[in-house]
């Protein structure tokens, strides 16, 4: 029962998931996506919180504000909460970008019955850091909401005004920033793009991902992981047999370098279905492939992938950027369009973890 329970939760969480990875772009809503914000809320490499920021183009009042949020980025959307002195720094680096002498709705708004100021989208009181204004917030009652006005980097402070007034607004989606553990015992090989494309900041990013799900299936022992970087060439970071710790593991792929250079996906298909299937003990096979853009060398990638779907191996690709070559992704995953996962840059990759994980697990 309790496993049932543990499935169960693990599909929510993955539908929740799996709807973040469709938010619409602002070609198509007027909304601008401006960033990723991530805090660890505790020790380790597994606990994050996070979330993704939308900046209106147009105003309108904060109900209409808080209503567009949601009609445009699904239920969990909301106008954005400040809950920590981290947070805030981040957003008034990014606002520098949007527009000066400029006021933007927050969720804050006072309660009258507890007595404080708070966000709205969370129930959490307003941070003791709150900068307010001169003689803000005004005397309180129930139609006041929180503004942040944005003059430049030295004069940014909140206010508080009529919620009927007409100004713009940031919207906040949270990102659960977990994998999906799988209990099912399987042999995964995951292939990550190191090449000069992607840069060493964006490589970090690729790793924390590739740590992320890697960790949700060696929690469970009998499973094994190979880990494989190309750029030029291929090579093995992880070694399928190895007797690593889930611990062990996370530092050895969090700690390996970015090579730069060309993009030999086939070599490192290649090497994965060599990893693979030298070491067969009659479980399900499963290879990952991360990247940037299209291979160096499309034929020879195609023949490999083929190789690794008639040796038996489940094939899964995810493609970062809008410079990804889809129909290489979609050979590459055996022309399975569900196995096919994509995003517009490496801050919204977290949004593929869940659903991936939950995919690659043997069902």
């Amino acid at each position: 029962m309790s496993r049932f329970f543990l499935i169960s939760l693990q599909i929510v969480i993955a539908i929740g998931v799996v709807l973040a990875k469709g938010i619409p772009s602002a070609s198509e809503n007027g909304l601008t996506y401006i960033g990723t914000f991530r805090s660890r809320s505790s020790e380790g490499t597994q606990s994050f919180d996070e979330s993704n920021y939308y900046i209106s183009q147009n105003a309108g009042a904060w109900n209409s504000a808080q209503a567009d949020c949601k009609a445009l980025l699904g239920d969990s959307a909301t106008i954005v909460a400040i809950e920590s002195q981290e947070e805030w720094e981040f957003l008034k680096e990014i606002l520098e970008n949007y527009g000066f002498a400029t006021d933007y709705w927050t969720s804050g708004l006072y309660d009258p019955p507890n007595s404080r100021w708070r966000w709205a989208a969370n129930n959490v009181q307003l941070p003791p850091f709150a900068p307010w204004g001169t003689g803000y917030p005004s005397t309180p009652n129930t139609l006041l909401r929180v503004l942040i006005y944005y003059g430049n980097r030295y004069d940014t402070y909140w206010k508080t005004v009529s919620n009927t007034q007409l100004h713009r607004y940031i919207c906040e989606v949270q990102v659960p920033t977990i994998a999906i553990p799988c209990y099912q015992i399987n042999d995964l090989a995951i292939v990550l793009d190191s090449s000069g494309s992607i840069g060493s900041a964006n490589f970090e990013k690729a790793k924390q991902f590739v740590e992320r799900l890697a960790n949700a299936f060696v929690q469970y022992d009998p499973s094994r992981l190979s880990f494989i970087t190309y750029s030029d060439r291929a090579t093995v970071r992880i070694d399928l047999t190895n007797n690593l710790t889930p611990a062990a593991i996370s530092s050895s792929i969090l700690a390996t370098p970015w090579e730069a250079g060309n993009t030999a996906t086939d070599l490192a298909i290649n090497l994965a279905t060599s990893q693979l299937t030298s070491n067969l003990r009659g479980v399900p096979m499963n290879m990952v492939v991360l990247t940037d853009g299209a291979s160096t060398y499309p034929a020879l990638t195609v023949t490999a992938a083929q190789a690794a779907i008639s040796a038996g191996i489940r094939t899964f690709s995810v493609g970062i950027t809008q410079g990804v070559n889809l129909q290489e992704l979609l050979v590459i995953a055996g022309n399975d369009a569900n196995r096919v996962f994509t995003t517009d840059n490496f801050d919204l990759l977290i949004n593929l973890l869940a659903p991936l994980s939950l995919k690659v697990c043997p069902s």
